[in-house]
């Protein structure tokens, strides 16, 4: 196995648990990264050559290697049992095949994410490691599981940080058609986002049902339909779905249909709708905004939650007194306070009270590494708006 050496005292977040290894901390000079092969195994050394453990090189990446083993532990057969680990923690966790059923370095199977839909699975790859063990990855899932289908989708964006390909030209992968969620089964577009479907919105669509029977509920950046069918499930006056891609509409339209939901689908940006329903004074007893991830990078944070914070405020001003705003950020550079300090200086720009009624975050399906807080991405408040 090649071996890669530390600097000096580069091993310290190392050793209490972290797993990535950035090329800076590498003594290139003692074990060049140039000209190592992707993908390949390597063990990785402190100075004084004290092994801390192995995993897999991505010598163009700033993360250079992601560790999957500690000490002296091999990585054969790592993926197969981590991957059947996994699984079962999933079967203990949920009743019916549909989740996430591994989450990357939560599963301590970094670059690797794969999400069931009943029989057919969806598997994506974003790191040389994982990339150059796609048949293992098929194999074990094939004999764990024997699915129907495998798909593996190329199309994330985290591949081409990585330098991997990404799918033919006007290829479109196929995907499942199907998820279901707290009760409802929910049709997938056909040009999916992610994986076809957020299941790490799930726990917090099923703790919003208790506050939907009754309200005129708006679901902006609704997608297929996630919070405002489960809103229209659980008993809402009216529901309102507002996204800009045709597509997604039309499978919550699908959806809505099967299962006789009263429920509008509107297609529009969120920020024109918004201004255009405060200007006619629109008002609802229960708003979901729950965008697209803002801030992607940390150069971002500024602009980002600028953005969010107009949309913030947008939402707000059509919010009835004594209403509820559910705020999600699915930005991992806007972790839960900042998330929560952006909701309250929008409050206080349009002279609105907030109470804090609920929290919400990822489900058991989405484990986070405990040493990688910005693994867990996703934040979620539900507040009371007078």
């Amino acid at each position: 196995m090649h071996e890669l050496y530390l600097k000096k005292s580069a091993e310290r977040r190392l050793s209490r648990g972290h797993p990535w290894v950035y090329s800076n901390e590498i003594d290139v000079e003692r074990s060049p990264l140039k000209g190592l092969e992707p993908g390949i195994e390597v063990a990785v050394l402190t100075a004084s050559g004290n092994r801390l453990g192995s995993g897999y090189a991505s010598p163009g990446s700033l993360v250079s290697v992601r560790l999957l083993a500690r000490g002296s532990v091999e990585l054969d057969g790592l993926i197969e049992t981590r991957i059947a680990k996994a699984l079962a923690w999933r079967e203990r966790a949920f009743s019916e095949p549909f989740y996430r059923l591994v989450f990357a370095e939560g599963d301590d199977l970094p670059g690797l994410v794969i999400d069931r839909f009943g029989d057919e699975l969806v598997v994506q790859v974003s790191t040389w490691g994982m990339e150059g063990r796609r048949d293992d990855i098929r194999a074990t899932l094939q004999s764990l599981l024997s699915p129907k289908a495998i798909h593996f989708d190329d199309a994330s964006t985290v591949r081409k940080l990585e330098g991997l390909p990404g799918p033919i030209s006007g290829e479109q992968p196929e995907r499942p058609r199907l998820a279901r969620e707290n009760g409802v089964d929910f049709v997938l577009p056909g040009n999916a986002q992610k994986t076809g479907w957020y299941y790490d919105q799930r726990d917090n669509r099923a703790q919003a049902a208790r506050w939907f029977k009754g309200q005129r509920v708006l679901d902006l950046y609704s997608y297929a339909g996630g919070w405002g069918i489960q809103a229209a499930n659980a008993g809402a006056a009216s529901v309102l779905c507002v996204d800009s891609s045709a597509p997604a509409l039309e499978a919550a339209g699908a959806t809505v249909e099967q299962g006789d939901f009263s429920v509008e689908l509107q297609q529009a940006k969120v920020e024109a709708f918004l201004t255009t329903a405060a200007e006619e004074k629109r008002r609802w007893d229960l708003v979901v905004l729950d965008p697209p991830a803002l801030i992607k990078r940390k150069k971002d944070i500024n602009k980002g939650t600028t953005k969010y914070r107009a949309l913030t405020r947008q939402a707000l001003q059509i919010i009835e007194p004594g209403g509820m705003l559910v705020s999600c950020s699915c930005s991992m550079h806007l972790d839960r306070l900042a998330h929560l300090a952006m909701v309250r200086a929008a409050a206080r720009g349009e002279h609105r009270h907030l109470r804090v009624v609920a929290e919400g975050g990822l489900p058991a399906d989405h484990p986070t590494h405990a040493q990688l807080p910005e693994s867990r991405y996703l934040s979620c408040w539900y507040f009371l708006v007078d």
